[in-house]
């Protein structure tokens, strides 16, 4: 069956020319958000120092920014460059989707439409082209899965090898791997129940890069974990967290209109009643299979934050979506689908590449965009606008030539002061936690103690920000605690030197 599958596929050539297409297409249209300018920070720092800035400014373990420092050095560091590391590890997902599908499920056609579903997927384009490590979690939980599936299928020790190799990787770039390592796991013991002995021995040697990695990512996850950068999650409620990991498997991040909703979970119907009315007796078995593998991905974490640490959110369970699309492309492709199965395959793929469109070509549905602000605000000669920010404007500072942040307690001379704050659509709701400009809402309160020195001179309106201009037509001399105050003003503070 492996031999058969294996030979050249001109319809996955072109899933893959899709996949990469949507992926570069407009990779550098949005400005970084808060975490890829962290991401930056991070991986510009010389390699002995970037276990450090891992361990101090990250929630994540290092393979991922390993593997960055490396590239920026090969591409440089523009957006585009930065970013491209995803993308093409995010178009290498298609293949990988096609061959587990291709293993589980047996069928040409089901593979074939396995990566179609993950090429347009909007949360796998999204996470594609953000320079962050779910788009390579991605890519190797659905590789662990591949291999997993070929080791219970030809029962050879060099594929539990390689599944050791990969699943240590997938760990050293997401702690939640950890869930999918389980779950494979618990998989194996099922499906080879009949020879136990010989497959305990064989994950004996499997496991042992998996174990090598372990200890020390224990160590990093402890220090980390002390830095409270993953405290805020369990501050929202774990239904609220639910229900938005949904809309992010469905639609992406970007959610343009939440009616799609129902599009999509009528396709995924769709799917389930082909599979259990049409299917042979292994599509039903790998449908349920990859659903509930997925689905597990899914539920233990938010079993593990009911007696422990809470840290689910939609993006850190995203290694789920390659066993869900399996599942799914086992109904949509299985041999008895016809008519029905087409109709579902057209609509997923119309509706995602929709979602695609939309979310590149609309404001609304992206990230800040704080180049434009930063044209907006221009740049000064000599150079030293200051920025005093709610943290999620800090990556102004990469799009304002000769910017820095304001260190606490420094005095400055001041003759411009410009208060930058998003207008959100409140006729829309807003994805959370993945950077969305609308998540930037605040609303300028500027200082009382200096009305008096500095007067409203323009309102400047760019890329959904309004930027409120205060000027003095002497400079003056301020401290961070005049500036603030108690409080951060509303929104964003860029504070300028006198002109020269």
């Amino acid at each position: 069956m492996l031999g058969r599958l294996a030979r050249p596929d001109g319809v996955l050539l072109l899933t893959v020319v899709l996949a990469a297409s949507v992926r570069f297409w407009r990779l550098g249209g949005q400005a970084f958000w808060f975490d890829e300018y962290v991401t930056t920070q991070v991986v510009a720092r010389p390699l002995g120092e970037l276990l450090s800035a891992v361990a101090h400014r990250e929630g994540t373990p290092p393979l991922y920014f390993l593997a960055t420092w490396g590239w920026i050095r090969l591409f440089g560091d523009s957006d585009v460059a930065i970013r491209s590391f995803s993308a093409v590890v995010g178009t290498a997902t298609v293949p990988v989707v096609y061959a587990l599908a291709s293993s589980v499920v047996g069928t040409r056609r089901s593979a074939r439409v396995a990566a179609l579903l993950i090429a347009v997927s909007p949360m796998a384009v999204w996470y594609s082209q953000e320079a962050r490590a779910y788009a390579l979690l991605l890519f190797l939980g659905a590789l662990s899965l591949l291999f997993v599936a070929r080791a219970i299928e030809r029962r050879a020790t060099s594929d539990l090898l390689a599944w050791g190799c990969v699943s240590a990787a997938a760990v050293m770039t997401h702690y939640f791997a950890l869930v999918l390592v389980v779950t494979e796991v618990a998989w194996l013991v099922v499906a080879q129940r009949a020879r136990r002995r010989a497959l305990v021995r064989s994950l004996s040697i499997a496991c042992v890069p998996f174990v090598l990695v372990l200890t020390p990512l224990l160590v990093l996850a402890l220090g980390q974990r002390a830095t409270n950068q993953q405290a805020w999650i369990d501050k929202f409620p774990r239904a609220l967290r639910l229900a938005e990991a949904g809309r992010h498997f469905a639609l992406g991040p970007g959610e343009p209109d939440d009616r799609l909703l129902i599009m999509s979970a009528l396709c995924v119907l769709a799917a389930g009643v082909i599979v259990v009315v049409r299917g042979s007796n292994r599509e039903r078995r790998a449908a349920a299979v990859m659903a509930g593998l997925g689905l597990a991905g899914v539920g233990l974490p938010l079993l593990a934050g009911v007696v422990g640490p809470d840290y689910f959110i939609g993006r850190n369970v995203i290694a789920s979506l390659a066993p869900l699309t399996v599942a799914v492309a086992a109904g949509l492709g299985a041999r008895r689908a016809g008519l029905p199965g087409v109709v579902a395959i057209v609509g997923v793929c119309v509706l995602s590449l929709a979602v695609v469109v939309a979310v590149a070509t609309n404001l609304d549905f992206q990230k800040p965009n704080w180049r434009a602000v930063g044209r907006a605000l221009g740049t000064r000669e000599p150079p030293g606008a200051v920025i005093v920010q709610n943290y999620l404007g800090t990556p102004l500072v990469r799009y304002m030539s000769g910017s820095r942040l304001l260190r606490e307690g420094e005095s400055f001379d001041v003759q411009r002061i410009d208060v930058v704050y998003h207008v959100p659509n409140f006729g829309r709701r807003c994805g959370r936690w993945s950077g969305l400009a609308c998540e930037f809402f605040y609303f300028p309160r500027f200082p009382e103690q200096l009305t008096s020195r500095f007067t409203l001179t323009d309102k400047i309106s760019v890329a959904g920000f309004v930027v409120n201009r205060y000027e003095s037509g002497i400079p003056v001399r301020l401290s961070t605690r005049e500036l603030l105050g108690d409080r951060l003003p509303g929104g964003l503070v860029v504070v300028s030197p006198p002109n020269p």
